[in-house]
């Protein structure tokens, strides 16, 4: 493509910012698209994501498959609406009075929420960095966070990255190691581990296998999120001059 030519915006950015999919000529819709997106939203959160077609959201809707196409023309896009819609942040606490380091915590906290209510969110392909409503609203309120910092654009725009990223991955964490234990046939963790590992060649986890720190279930506490998102916090601490 040469200098100065412009890519499109792919359709499914420019319905989430729109809302609604381009008049066209014919009879009005008999529904409106965040009907759509409610009801394959909905159809994920009850049966996972693999569930979802738009066959099956016609049928909820008791239409044609065909009659979706006037609003949304792939599934892929579809996936993209569904996320953004599932990731509408709720109402935060008043972004001044608190100190910048709890207002992180907060808002990574109700990320990672979040994930946890909707984890097929997870499973979306991500082409980049957020660029639809929703989900680009998380990423405000982490700058807005920072207003009370010295760090420059660029480091703000990191830290962004930083924090959705270290929540959406100890999201899928925590998603796994609960599908993991909900399976009764699954040995321990621990076990596994006792069953490989020698002092020699993991001396380490040997260490830690004999001090029992990972006897009985394996589980994914708030301690766990809690501890790497104040490592975070304390990183971006020591980089603030004021």
């Amino acid at each position: 493509m040469s200098e100065g030519v412009r890519k499109p915006i792919p359709d499914a950015i420019e319905l989430a910012w729109r809302g609604k999919a381009q008049e066209r000529p014919g009879p009005k819709p008999a529904f409106e698209l965040h009907d759509i997106v409610d009801a394959a939203v909905e159809m994920a959160d009850r049966h996972g994501l693999a569930e979802v077609s738009l066959a099956k959201v016609a049928a909820v809707l008791d239409c044609a498959t065909t009659a979706l196409y006037r609003y949304v023309r792939s599934k892929a896009d579809l996936l993209i609406l569904m996320r953004d819609r599932a990731a509408a942040p709720p109402d935060l606490p008043a972004e001044r009075g608190q100190e910048w380091p709890d207002r992180l915590r907060v808002i990574a906290r109700e990320l990672f929420a979040a994930y946890r209510a909707h984890p097929w969110m997870l499973d979306v392909p991500s082409t980049g960095p957020s660029t639809t409503p929703n989900e680009l609203t998380w990423g405000e309120h982490i700058l807005r966070a920072l207003d009370d910092t010295t760090l420059g654009p660029v480091e703000r725009l990191r830290v962004v990255t930083l924090v959705t990223g270290y929540t959406r991955e100890q999201a899928r964490l925590a998603t796994v190691i609960e599908t993991a234990a909900g399976q009764a046939d699954s040995p321990a963790y621990g076990a596994i581990l006792r069953a490989f590992v020698t002092a020699d060649r993991y001396p380490a986890f040997a260490s830690i296998l004999t001090l029992g720190a990972l006897d009985g279930p394996v589980a994914y506490s708030d301690d766990e999120f809690a501890f790497g998102l104040d490592r975070i916090i304390d990183g971006i601490a020591a980089i603030d001059t004021r």
